[in-house]
């Protein structure tokens, strides 16, 4: 089964050039259907580029891509998700932010994060078919590849039932801070930043 279409590889092929360091894409997985599936795209994806480099690691608990940086440090982006619809985008940026050159920054969301001093740890919930839900994704992603204190792991409620029941989520997105706040609904990158302060 291929994930990619012939068309979005062509596309990406511009974008995958312009990375200035190579990215690991690493598949943390156990013996589930969900983790083949998260496997096999993220095989398919580091085969459209030098640039992305697969590995993979066993885990308990909650399968999912991490980005890594070439220096085999964290990103803190975590996709709990084989990217597909709506979040097929947000996941090449955030692979983008962490390759450079990078979206730019607001330079007052860029001020905003300097004075973030505790970890922050952000989770959003999202369908793949959420309208909504990109931007919230890219704006979470794009704040954890620029700041070491901020971590993003997006969602797929569908595969993660335990999620939606833990924190009553009737609608999504939904955004958890710190395992502690929720907050439901549209919102961009100075609205997040505003919240984590």
């Amino acid at each position: 089964m291929n994930f990619i279409s012939a068309d979005i590889r062509k596309k990406l092929e511009p974008i995958l050039a312009k990375f200035e360091h190579k990215v690991i894409l690493k598949a943390w997985i156990d013996d589930s259907e969900f983790s083949m599936e998260l496997k096999n795209f993220a095989k398919e994806f580091c085969s459209l580029t030098a640039n992305v480099l697969y590995e993979e690691g066993i885990i308990e608990g909650a399968p999912g891509l991490e980005i890594i940086r070439e220096d085999e440090t964290s990103s803190g982006i975590i996709f709990h998700s084989v990217p597909g619809g709506h979040e097929f985008n947000s996941f090449v940026l955030a692979l983008y932010n962490v390759g450079g050159p990078g979206q730019d920054l607001d330079p007052a969301v860029e001020k905003k994060l300097e004075h973030i001093q505790k970890t922050v740890h952000i989770q959003v919930v999202v369908s793949l078919s959420c309208t909504m839900c990109p931007e919230v994704v890219i704006a979470t992603q794009r704040l954890a590849a620029a700041s070491p204190k901020i971590t993003a792991e997006m969602y797929d409620v569908q595969h993660f039932p335990a999620l939606r029941k833990k924190y009553n989520i009737m609608s999504v997105p939904c955004m958890i801070v710190n395992d502690t706040e929720v907050y439901f609904g549209k919102k961009n990158i100075s609205e997040i930043i505003d919240l984590l302060l």
